[in-house]
């Protein structure tokens, strides 16, 4: 059940992760965050960790993100805590499956 859990939540914080660098027009990066996921299916621990590595890299953009739009927001005096409520559940929900991606890795050694 956890393995079935792990790979959906992985799948969807990669499709999440390609959403935004499109949104920002870089398909390249869009296609290579959607391939990544096919690491999922390889038992080998390298690739564990690159998929650990590429949801924390996607939970720093994210931050990052957040952090520009709300700036953004409030110098321009428009309220952002719709903004700030999105963005912190797509993080945690990235975040979720790294926790999840995490667990699997330590069960299955």
């Amino acid at each position: 059940m956890l393995k079935v859990l792990s790979g959906i939540t992985t799948f969807l914080s990669l499709l999440l992760i390609a959403a935004h660098f499109l949104r920002a027009g870089n398909l390249i990066l869009a296609i290579t965050f959607v391939c990544l996921f096919i690491l999922w299916f390889f038992k080998n621990n390298i690739t564990k960790k690159i998929l650990q590595a590429t949801l924390l890299a996607g939970i720093l953009v994210y931050i990052y993100t957040t952090y520009i739009l709300i700036r953004e927001r409030i110098y321009n005096g428009l309220p952002f805590t719709k903004t700030l409520a999105i963005m912190s559940g797509v993080t945690g929900f990235i975040f979720l499956s790294f926790i999840l991606l995490t667990k699997l890795k330590h069960e299955e050694q």
